[in-house]
């Protein structure tokens, strides 16, 4: 998923902490393979290569859509998983370790070409149904989502943490506090916080880290080239 993985456990849990570690780890390396747009073996790449309206998906991979539409119409679309095919005309269509840091690109005042309310997913029958070109992107929602598994696979221990590039989730306690202490920085590595977490969860985003200018050959730099590419 482009991104660092940690997986703790409390260290006095008992049972079979290795192997519990391992699955914890091998699920999150599933959903990578299953769920990733850079891959082109997986579900979502699948999907979002069909040139048909409908298509037949895993799944699994139909509750991840389901649930990034639920959300879609929660925020109103501030959260939108059908966006792929304009992020990579903005030029984030590989991994950021492979995107310039500075992409050009022709300005457009075109509109977005598709939306959440673009797509439809029938979650019994795992059919997923929109227009000729519509792609998605689940980016953190993949991420959160393998989170959860992850930490699922670490139930029965007495405390454990799952961190995948910023989507956090504790079950139980770490071995000397009442909670799991995460810092939160301004990506300039200056703590600006410190929250105290108990079976819960935690994501958050920045561009400091990872982020890159679009702009034309010709056109000066403005602070509003600046485009912000949110990777929970």
């Amino acid at each position: 998923m482009n991104t660092d993985c940690l997986i703790l456990l409390h260290p006095l849990s008992g049972g079979n902490a290795e192997g519990d570690l391992r699955r914890a780890e091998a699920s999150v390396r599933e959903y990578e393979c299953r769920f990733s747009r850079f891959l082109s073996s997986s579900d979502l790449a699948h999907l979002n290569d069909d040139r048909e309206e409908h298509v037949y998906v895993s799944s699994e991979l139909a509750a991840l859509l389901s649930r990034g539409l639920q959300y879609a119409q929660l925020t109103g679309g501030t959260f939108d998983p059908v966006v792929l095919a304009d992020i990579r005309d903005i030029g984030y269509d590989r991994t950021f370790d492979e995107v310039p840091s500075e992409t050009h690109a022709s300005a457009s005042s075109t509109p977005r070409r598709f939306r959440w309310t673009d797509m439809q997913v029938d979650e019994g029958c795992a059919l997923v149904s929109r227009p000729k070109g519509a792609m998605v992107d689940l980016g953190g929602l993949a991420k959160g989502a393998a989170a959860d598994l992850a930490l699922s696979e670490l139930a029965g221990h007495a405390g454990a943490l799952v961190d995948l590039g910023g989507d956090i989730r504790t079950g139980g306690e770490p071995d000397d506090a009442p909670f799991w202490f995460v810092a939160m920085d301004d990506g300039y590595r200056r703590s600006l916080d410190t929250i105290g977490l108990a079976d819960a969860a935690i994501a958050t985003s920045s561009t400091r880290k990872r982020s890159f200018l679009k702009r034309s050959y010709d056109a000066p730099i403005t602070p509003t080239d600046r485009l912000s590419v949110v990777t929970r």
